[in-house]
């Protein structure tokens, strides 16, 4: 009997924080998905913001509550190769954790940005709930 699975892949590193291209994982810098999860967090879950836009060279995020008011700003974002667990295959995914402690229930904005020198940057927005 298992609670829970989980799958894991041998990634390749440079030891200086980037990811080395690994076959399979398209490296092409643009949109393949972004969301944040779980959505809506519950008591006081942490929430995790995750894009998968390539190979970046950075990525930030910046949330808002409903007055616009900036309440969370990031650029420290993990970064590995996965198995896409949405089905879109092996993904250079970036992810933040953002603690919620503090926060009060509500609908939060969020946007997030990949950036690469050279190309247009990547810009996702959206919502996420917290419920206390």
């Amino acid at each position: 009997k298992t609670t829970h699975f989980s799958l894991y892949q041998v990634l390749g590193s440079t030891g200086t924080g980037t990811i080395t291209p690994l076959a399979g994982a398209d490296a092409t810098f643009t949109y393949h998905d972004a969301y944040a999860f779980p959505n809506p967090s519950r008591n006081n879950a942490a929430v995790t913001f995750r894009i998968e836009p390539g190979l970046a060279d950075s990525v930030s995020v910046r949330v808002y509550d409903l007055t616009g008011r900036k309440i969370h700003e990031s650029s420290a974002f993990n970064e590995q190769v996965i198995t896409d667990p949405n089905g879109l295959g092996q993904q250079y995914d970036y992810e933040h954790v953002w603690s919620v402690d503090g926060v009060a229930s509500g609908v939060y904005y969020y946007v997030i940005t990949a950036t690469k020198a050279g190309k247009s940057d990547i810009h996702h927005a959206g919502r996420i709930g917290v419920i206390k």
